[in-house]
């Protein structure tokens, strides 16, 4: 984690984004596993979703 100073007495912790790997439970690949990939994708992050079933 970084910081991001904007003004001389203000400091503001910044995180970088990230590469993620997001595996998915015993019943594959379901509406929540993309939803919670989106919510990460739209945070800045980079996420990769594999299938461990079908692909």
């Amino acid at each position: 984690m970084g910081y991001l100073r904007n003004s001389d007495r203000d400091v503001t912790p910044v995180a970088r984004p990230s590469t993620i790997v997001l595996f998915h439970s015993a019943y594959g690949l379901r509406p929540a596993v993309h939803t919670a990939a989106e919510r990460l994708r739209a945070a800045g992050h980079e996420v990769h979703l594999p299938d461990l079933y079908e692909g």
